[in-house]
Protein backbone atom coordinates (compact mmCIF):
# COMPACT_ATOMS: atom_id res chain seq x y z
CA UNK A 1 0.00 0.00 0.00
CA UNK A 2 2.78 2.38 0.98
CA UNK A 3 4.33 1.55 -2.43
CA UNK A 4 1.02 2.58 -3.99
CA UNK A 5 0.84 5.91 -2.54
CA UNK A 6 4.46 6.87 -3.48
CA UNK A 7 3.63 5.97 -7.25
CA UNK A 8 0.36 8.10 -7.03
CA UNK A 9 2.29 10.98 -5.36
CA UNK A 10 5.07 11.07 -8.22
CA UNK A 11 2.85 10.80 -11.31
CA UNK A 12 1.00 13.99 -9.05
CA UNK A 13 3.93 15.49 -8.60
CA UNK A 14 5.29 15.11 -12.61
CA UNK A 15 1.95 16.23 -13.83
CA UNK A 16 1.91 19.44 -11.59
CA UNK A 17 5.51 19.71 -13.01
CA UNK A 18 4.92 19.49 -16.00
CA UNK A 19 1.43 21.75 -16.09
CA UNK A 20 3.46 24.56 -14.64
CA UNK A 21 6.40 24.37 -17.24
CA UNK A 22 3.70 24.40 -20.09
CA UNK A 23 1.73 27.15 -18.38
CA UNK A 24 4.68 29.23 -17.64
CA UNK A 25 5.73 29.08 -21.39
CA UNK A 26 2.33 29.44 -23.56
CA UNK A 27 2.65 31.18 -26.10
CA UNK A 28 -0.61 33.85 -27.20
CA UNK A 29 -1.09 34.97 -30.45
CA UNK A 30 -1.26 38.93 -30.65
CA UNK A 31 -3.42 39.43 -33.73
CA UNK A 32 -1.77 43.09 -34.27
CA UNK A 33 1.43 41.66 -33.84
CA UNK A 34 3.73 40.41 -36.65
CA UNK A 35 3.38 36.57 -37.46
CA UNK A 36 6.96 35.77 -37.23
CA UNK A 37 8.26 32.47 -36.40
CA UNK A 38 10.18 31.64 -33.24
CA UNK A 39 13.65 33.52 -33.38
CA UNK A 40 16.65 31.54 -34.41
CA UNK A 41 18.93 34.26 -33.72
CA UNK A 42 21.30 32.44 -31.07
CA UNK A 43 21.02 35.63 -28.81
CA UNK A 44 17.38 35.96 -28.60
CA UNK A 45 17.09 32.40 -27.14
CA UNK A 46 16.62 31.47 -23.78
CA UNK A 47 18.88 28.98 -21.95
CA UNK A 48 17.22 26.03 -20.55
CA UNK A 49 18.73 23.02 -18.98
CA UNK A 50 16.48 20.06 -19.65
CA UNK A 51 13.93 19.26 -16.64
CA UNK A 52 14.50 15.67 -15.31
CA UNK A 53 11.68 13.81 -13.43
CA UNK A 54 11.06 10.20 -11.86
CA UNK A 55 7.42 8.80 -13.02
CA UNK A 56 7.49 5.38 -11.96
CA UNK A 57 10.77 4.83 -11.57
CA UNK A 58 11.52 6.01 -14.79
CA UNK A 59 14.13 8.91 -15.68
CA UNK A 60 12.96 11.38 -17.90
CA UNK A 61 13.47 15.02 -18.94
CA UNK A 62 11.48 17.18 -20.47
CA UNK A 63 12.43 18.75 -24.43
CA UNK A 64 10.55 21.96 -25.85
CA UNK A 65 9.32 21.45 -29.26
CA UNK A 66 6.98 23.74 -31.14
CA UNK A 67 3.74 23.07 -32.49
CA UNK A 68 0.75 24.74 -34.08
CA UNK A 69 -2.61 26.32 -32.71
CA UNK A 70 -4.79 25.62 -35.88
CA UNK A 71 -7.59 28.40 -34.71
CA UNK A 72 -4.83 31.27 -34.46
CA UNK A 73 -2.30 29.86 -37.40
CA UNK A 74 0.94 30.13 -34.58
CA UNK A 75 3.82 28.58 -33.74
CA UNK A 76 3.44 27.54 -30.01
CA UNK A 77 6.03 26.20 -27.48
CA UNK A 78 5.44 22.48 -26.13
CA UNK A 79 7.44 20.59 -23.33
CA UNK A 80 7.44 16.61 -24.28
CA UNK A 81 8.75 13.87 -21.72
CA UNK A 82 11.02 11.70 -23.29
CA UNK A 83 13.06 8.65 -21.46
CA UNK A 84 16.65 10.70 -20.03
CA UNK A 85 18.71 8.12 -22.16
CA UNK A 86 16.82 8.23 -25.58
CA UNK A 87 18.95 10.17 -28.04
CA UNK A 88 16.99 12.63 -29.79
CA UNK A 89 16.98 12.12 -33.30
CA UNK A 90 14.97 14.01 -36.08
CA UNK A 91 12.73 10.97 -36.39
CA UNK A 92 11.25 10.69 -32.66
CA UNK A 93 10.63 14.98 -32.98
CA UNK A 94 8.29 14.23 -36.13
CA UNK A 95 6.79 11.66 -34.19
CA UNK A 96 6.07 14.18 -31.56
CA UNK A 97 5.06 16.55 -33.39
CA UNK A 98 2.43 14.16 -35.58
CA UNK A 99 0.87 13.62 -32.10
CA UNK A 100 1.14 17.56 -31.67
CA UNK A 101 -0.77 18.03 -34.93
CA UNK A 102 -3.38 15.59 -34.20
CA UNK A 103 -4.26 17.51 -31.24
CA UNK A 104 -5.05 20.26 -33.01
CA UNK A 105 -7.20 18.08 -35.45
CA UNK A 106 -4.47 18.75 -38.42
CA UNK A 107 -3.68 15.35 -40.38
CA UNK A 108 -0.51 15.36 -41.52
CA UNK A 109 2.54 12.52 -41.97
CA UNK A 110 5.92 12.70 -42.39
CA UNK A 111 7.49 10.00 -45.83
CA UNK A 112 10.86 9.86 -44.42
CA UNK A 113 13.94 12.04 -42.64
CA UNK A 114 17.42 11.90 -43.80
CA UNK A 115 19.73 13.50 -41.65
CA UNK A 116 23.35 14.04 -42.87
CA UNK A 117 26.15 16.69 -43.26
CA UNK A 118 24.01 18.89 -40.62
CA UNK A 119 21.35 18.88 -42.66
CA UNK A 120 18.09 17.49 -41.96
CA UNK A 121 15.74 16.59 -44.98
CA UNK A 122 12.15 16.39 -43.84
CA UNK A 123 9.47 14.67 -46.74
CA UNK A 124 5.94 15.21 -46.09
CA UNK A 125 3.35 13.04 -47.15
CA UNK A 126 0.48 13.81 -49.51
CA UNK A 127 -0.83 14.95 -46.47
CA UNK A 128 0.83 18.65 -46.91
CA UNK A 129 -1.74 19.50 -49.45
CA UNK A 130 -4.56 19.74 -47.31
CA UNK A 131 -3.04 21.64 -44.61
CA UNK A 132 -1.77 23.88 -47.47
CA UNK A 133 -5.29 24.21 -48.92
CA UNK A 134 -7.10 25.47 -45.97
CA UNK A 135 -4.59 28.60 -45.64
CA UNK A 136 -1.03 29.58 -46.16
CA UNK A 137 -0.82 31.12 -42.51
CA UNK A 138 -1.67 27.78 -41.26
CA UNK A 139 0.90 25.68 -43.70
CA UNK A 140 3.97 27.95 -42.99
CA UNK A 141 2.88 27.66 -38.96
CA UNK A 142 3.18 24.07 -39.87
CA UNK A 143 6.52 24.42 -41.59
CA UNK A 144 7.90 26.41 -39.11
CA UNK A 145 6.99 23.92 -36.03
CA UNK A 146 8.41 21.84 -37.73
CA UNK A 147 12.01 23.08 -38.68
CA UNK A 148 12.78 24.85 -35.24
CA UNK A 149 11.55 21.69 -33.35
CA UNK A 150 14.60 19.80 -35.27
CA UNK A 151 16.95 22.44 -35.09
CA UNK A 152 16.20 23.33 -31.85
CA UNK A 153 17.02 19.40 -30.38
CA UNK A 154 19.02 17.35 -32.63
CA UNK A 155 22.11 18.00 -31.77
CA UNK A 156 24.94 18.85 -34.95
CA UNK A 157 21.19 19.81 -37.40
CA UNK A 158 22.33 23.20 -38.91
CA UNK A 159 19.43 23.53 -41.85
CA UNK A 160 16.22 21.82 -42.40
CA UNK A 161 14.84 21.02 -46.40
CA UNK A 162 11.14 20.15 -47.03
CA UNK A 163 10.33 18.17 -49.51
CA UNK A 164 6.65 16.24 -50.69
CA UNK A 165 7.14 12.65 -51.30
CA UNK A 166 10.86 12.83 -51.75
CA UNK A 167 10.66 15.48 -54.53
CA UNK A 168 10.96 18.94 -54.58
CA UNK A 169 8.50 21.15 -51.86
CA UNK A 170 5.02 22.86 -54.38
CA UNK A 171 1.75 23.37 -53.11
CA UNK A 172 -0.55 26.27 -53.82
CA UNK A 173 1.52 28.24 -51.61
CA UNK A 174 4.88 27.48 -51.16
CA UNK A 175 7.41 26.21 -54.06
CA UNK A 176 11.12 24.93 -52.64
CA UNK A 177 13.73 23.63 -55.03
CA UNK A 178 14.56 20.13 -54.22
CA UNK A 179 17.80 21.53 -51.63
CA UNK A 180 16.68 24.84 -50.84
CA UNK A 181 17.50 25.15 -47.22
CA UNK A 182 14.22 26.98 -45.42
CA UNK A 183 15.66 27.26 -41.98
CA UNK A 184 19.04 27.15 -40.79
CA UNK A 185 20.64 27.69 -37.63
Amino acid sequence: MRGFVKSVFAVLLASVLVFSLSACTHKTHDPDGPDTPPSTDPDNRVSESPTNTVISGENLSSIRIYTVDADSESVVSKVVMVRANTEVTPSLILEYLADSFKDESLKISFDSVDFSNETCIVSFTDSIYSIASQSVGLEEAVLDATAQSILDNVDGCLAIVFRINNGAYETSNFTFDLNYVYMDD
